[in-house]
This record gives structure tokens, sequence and C-alpha cells, in this order.
């Protein structure tokens, strides 16, 4: 039987660049468009510089405006006018702060640029952008690195109409308009059902809203709002703590703007049996700085939430905080807000913290980004119930390091935690190998490393290549019970997304990647939990439909195939055969049972998907034979529609076989 797929993951989000709209329905030849370039939840930085590419027989570059971001920070900002352009990119446009008292952070538009429709067909419309946290300006788009590495998280966009394979998933919010974004789910145990929290702009401007779903899928009642205060409300989280008896609870916690555009502040409420309860929601880190991307994890009778800290005065231009609060079970704030990160004489950002609580204490693990050296590396510290610091450790540190995205997860089997990280090494004096990674390490519960990093998953790109071959973002991990679980989202080359994912054992072990999600357009930041037993959701927002994102959820089977297998075919002692594999147009299977008093149509000869759904079926009319005649697979489903590149199962009778099929 195949391992049961465990969905878990807690999303930090940072540094988000995205066009949008994020597709643009076909057009008629001639017809233009306007597409913006926004950035959210940026960590402070002093300027960017990007290029857009595009397909040249469909779509033509006719023109770009500057955007309101930086010039929100200071009306002088510089704004460089594209210095490169030709067919299908336009390159070298950006903007500056030009001797600047503060550091633009938060979210707005960059730039916005107009295409002009030339041809039939669709094009990805895909960003290449990097932003600048030091007072030195590097241009030059000719390389990607230049004197920075950011940890960008890119939802490019699209022209057009796309269609792939849609696996077995649930919309959360149906019928909603506008954008639902960035979803975290937690397990409920009172009621048995899941709840999923997300940011959504149904009314204009982002509210924090709830869903129960049932552990078939189903919707319990309605979306239902947890905040709708004046002002956006953004990147919730959610936890739930058994403590309580009768009168258990789940706080959701969030980014909220009620006290203007710059000035973020961390707001929580608590949920009853899956609902918001009748009080109102309140404050749990409301200072004159700026707090965002709160993260949360409930240990005990205790929560813990985290978040970065970003000063807005004009005496520090160059450190971010990470802070923390403890919470009584009941939502009662405890004591005073704390450092978790130090500033190490104000050239250093602190940011993108993820949490994670053992049997014991917490464990909270971040990045931190030189200002001098460019290097981002990744640190934790181990904090108990009642706020005492353990000593704060190292996980990835170096110069020529560039880790981003970390995440961490405990394993109650091992007493062990998991922490990854994505990034690229550093191979020359201002140039970086795209070689997109995802690294890991364990550590003890008490904070001591235990094993040497090693290498979970890694995917070569093209440097000469105007369309990166692969981008890996939101790395996240979580235990399952049995193993932990890596979750990322992939781009493979123009337009095409794709969530991912291996086991990763408790001692270090790693499994051969997998395919989680595929559908039109983008599916990104993928966050989840694990159920009651075997149960669990993943959830992720998601572009189908091509007008807007909506919150989709995946209750899935487990990984590979799970199939009752008769004590005939097992006596039959069947024999499986494939080649060429990996293949590409054609792949050839031989297949025999040992035992001729056994039927082979008995056996059934059938192709899986990574998923276990079954996509090509097989008539064996030989009666039996030690020389059966080979088959041939040529990539289509029963209905004679090409599959998706990727990772099938042929299967015959007791025998599995894995195949890659490449295009």
């Amino acid at each position: 039987m195949a391992n049961m797929l465990i969905f878990l993951a807690l999303v930090s989000h940072s540094n988000v660049l995205s066009i949008e709209p994020a597709r643009i329905p076909p057009l008629a030849i001639g017809d233009s468009f306007w597409v913006t370039i926004k950035i959210s939840d940026c960590i402070p930085i002093y300027g960017y510089s990007g290029a857009i590419y595009y397909d040249p027989t469909v779509l033509e570059y006719r023109g770009i405006k500057r955007g309101p971001f930086m010039r929100r920070f200071q009306s002088t900002a510089l704004w460089i006018a594209p210095q490169s352009v030709g067919p299908g990119y336009v390159a070298d446009f950006g903007e500056a702060l030009y001797n600047p008292s503060r550091a633009a952070f938060g979210s707005g538009v960059l730039d916005t640029i107009k295409f002009k429709v030339i041809g039939s067909g669709s094009s990805p419309l895909q960003l290449n952008l990097k932003i600048n946290d030091t007072l030195k300006f590097d241009w030059d788009l000719s390389t990607r690195g230049g004197s920075t590495v950011e940890p960008l998280a890119f939802v490019n966009g699209w022209y057009g109409s796309q269609s792939l394979e849609i696996r077995p998933t649930f919309n959360i919010t149906p019928g909603v308009a506008n954008a639902q974004e960035l979803p975290s789910a937690t397990w409920f145990t009172p009621v048995s059902r899941y709840v999923v929290v997300w940011q959504d702009r149904r009314n204009g401007y982002y509210d924090i809203y709830g869903q129960q779903v049932n552990t078939d899928g189903t919707l319990y009642n309605s979306n239902y709002v947890i905040c709708d205060s004046t002002g956006d409300q953004l990147e919730p989280a959610i936890a739930y703590n058994p403590t309580g008896g009768l009168f258990t609870y789940a706080l959701v916690v969030w980014a909220d703007y009620r006290r203007g555009l710059d000035s973020a502040d961390i707001y929580g409420r608590l949920l009853y049996r899956g609902s918001p309860v009748s009080a109102a929601d309140f404050p749990i880190a409301r200072y004159p700085n700026c707090q965002i991307n709160p993260q949360i994890a409930s240990l005990g009778g205790k929560y813990l939430v985290v978040w970065e800290d970003i000063p807005v005065d004009t005496t520090n231009l160059y450190f971010s905080y990470i802070c923390g609060q403890l919470l009584n079970y009941n939502g009662t704030v405890v004591g005073d807000t704390f450092m978790i990160s130090g500033n190490y004489d104000g050239y250093y950002y602190n940011y993108s913290p993820t949490i994670a609580a053992s049997d014991s204490a917490f464990f909270v693990v971040w990045n931190r980004k030189s200002v001098t050296s460019g290097a981002s590396q990744v640190f934790g510290r181990v904090i108990d119930t009642l706020g005492n610091l353990g000593s704060e450790r190292t996980i990835v540190s170096g110069y020529s390091n560039f880790a981003f995205s970390a995440s961490c997860a405990y394993s109650n089997t091992d007493n062990n935690f998991l922490v990854i990280w994505t990034g690229a090494g550093q191979t020359g004096n201002n140039t970086f190998e795209y070689l997109t990674k995802i690294k890991g390490i364990i550590y003890s519960k008490s904070g001591y490393p235990i094993s040497s990093p090693f290498l979970i998953y890694e995917k070569n790109n093209n440097a000469d290549s105007k369309f990166l071959d692969s981008i890996i973002q939101s790395a996240e991990v979580h235990f399952d019970g049995a193993n932990y679980l890596v979750v990322w989202h992939e781009k493979y080359g123009p337009g095409i997304d794709s969530l991912r994912g291996c086991f990763v054992s408790p001692t270090g072990n790693v499994g051969d990647p997998f395919g989680l999600i595929g559908a039109p357009y983008s599916q990104a930041f993928p966050s989840g939990t694990k159920g009651s037993g075997n149960n669990s959701i993943l959830v992720w927002q998601d572009f189908r439909n091509g007008t807007d994102y909506d919150i989709w959820g995946y209750l899935g089977p487990p990984i590979g195939i799970e199939e009752t297998t008769s004590p005939k075919s097992e006596i039959g002692n069947p024999k499986l055969e494939v080649y060429p594999n990996p293949f590409r147009e054609k792949m050839i299977i031989r297949y025999t049972i040992q035992d001729a008093g056994y039927k082979i149509q008995d056996m059934g000869l059938k192709i899986y998907d990574i998923t276990g759904r079954l996509v090509k079926s097989f008539n064996l009319s030989t009666r039996y034979s030690l020389l059966a005649p080979p088959i041939e697979w040529d990539g289509t489903d029963d209905s004679g529609i090409p599959v998706e590149s990727g990772v099938y199962f042929a299967k015959f009778g007791s025998e599995t076989v894995k195949v890659l099929f490449l295009k």
C-alpha cells in the first residue's frame, strides 16, 4: 500500500511580485490592454529593476507608466524608463530612492505596461525583477542576480487561454467576486472539521474570511466574516488550542491596516466551534512600527504569535526585527511583546518568520539579510511557554549563501525539527548560479543541529534563457505523523505552474518528488493541516477560472496507487517491464504470468497518475502466456486525450513500475 498523503503547510509571505490582472481574456487583433506590476509585503527596499517577457508573435509592447509605490516614500524618487526593448521583452526599467531618509516597504503598484494584440494565440507575461536593499544600485539586467538576490515570489500573468488537466479538487469560495488569497488552515477537534481562513477582496477592500470544511470536502454552511474593519486586513494565520475542556478555541491573527496604508498592526480573533466568538477582534501588537506577516502556533495552554516588525522612524534605515507575543488559550495577552531577533548594529533585515511547537517549547525560524554583503541566512531560537529565550542558533550562514523562505516542522516520533529553505549559491563576485534548490537540516527539540545540511530538491535553470525554466517558491514543511512533507510551488517554463512535494523521513532520508495539483493558469501559496487519523487538507489560491483568485482545496487519495489485489493475482506471479523509461512518444510494456494456470485478463494492465487516478486501461484478451504480446502506450488517456508530462505508474496485478513521461 502506498503512503497516505498528508498535506501540511504554513505559508510565510514576503516580497510577492505579481502581474494584475493575472489573466487578460482573448481580444481581437488590434486591441490593446494594460497590466500592472504589483509588489506586496516587501521588506524595506531602496529600488528595483525589472523586465517582462512575452510572445512577440502574439503581443507587441506599446508603453509603460510609472506607478505610485516608490513616490509614496519619496516624491523625488528616480524612475528609469526601459533601456532595452526588443521582440518579446521590455527590460531595464526601474526606480530608486534618491538620498533616502527612509526605505520603502509594504504594498503598491510599481509600473503599468501596455500591450497590443498583433496575432492569434496566447502568451505568458513573465516577470524578471530584482529589488535592492542597499544604497548602491545596479540597473544592468544582462545577468540575473546583480548586487543582490532577493526572496521574490513571482505570480506571473497570462494573455489568452490555457488548458491543463484538472485533478479532483473543490472550490471553497464558489461564486465570490474579486480576489481570495493566502489561505491558512487548521483542524478543529470539537466539531471534527477543518477551518480555512484567507484574505478576501469581495467588498473592494481586503477582509478576513473563514469557512468550515467537512472531511469529505463539502462545505459546512457558508463563508463568514472574521474581520471587515476599515482599511485592509491581510496575511491571516490560524492555530487551534485544545486546552479549555468544552471551551476550546482557535485563534486567527492577521496584519491590520485600519490605522493607515503604512501602519500595520497585528490583530486577532477567537473562533469557537469553528465560528467567530461574539467578542470583537483585538490588538495583539499595536505600536508606532509596522507589524506584518504574522505566524502562530499553540502549545499547552498558550499561543505564540510572531511577526516582522519594521521601524518607521528616519534614524534607523537598515533593520527590521522578529518579535513575539504569548497569549493564553482564551486570547488574553500574557506579558509584554518581546524581541526574538536583533538588528545587529542596524545592518540586517530579519524577516519571514515561521514557527513550530514540540512537546515542550516553540521553535521560531527566520531569515536575516545583510545590508552590506547581500547574503541571506537562516536563524532559529527555542522559546518556552513562559517566554524564556534560548540561544540564537545560526542554521545557514556565510556570505556565499543565499537562503530564503525558511520553514520548520516537528516530528513527535523522533522528537526533532526539520528546517528547510530555498535559495541559490554564489559562484563568483556578484555572479549567482541559478540552481533553484530546497535544502534541509535536522535540529533537536532543544535547538541543536543533529545532522549536516542535505539536499531535498534541485532544479537547474538555463542562465541564458529569458524564461526561467523553473522557479521554486513558497516551500513549506510539516509532519504527517510518519514523515515530513515538503510542499512547494514550482514554475515550469512560460506560464505553467504546479504544486509539488516530497516526503522526508525523520532521519533525513528524502523521497522522490511528485506532482500535487495541476490546473490552468496559477496555483500558488499552498497551506494545510493534518486532521484526525489519516485525514488532511491542502488549500491554495487558484486562478483556474481565468478571472480572479479563489481558494481551492484537495482532500486527496494516496500518492501512487492503493488497490486491492486478488489472491489469484498474487499466486500468478506477474512480471512487468517498461522501456524506454523516461519516454517521450511511446512506451513499450511487456507483461507475463509465470503460472500458466491464471488468466492475464484477471490481472489487468492499467496506468495511474501521481494522485492514484486511473488514466488508461488496456484490454488484455490473452488467456495466459509466458510470451504475451507487448503493449504500446502513447501518453494518452482512455478518451484519447494526451496526458501531461510527469510521473505515472504502470500496474499489472501486484506489480507496479514508476515511469516518467516527457514532452
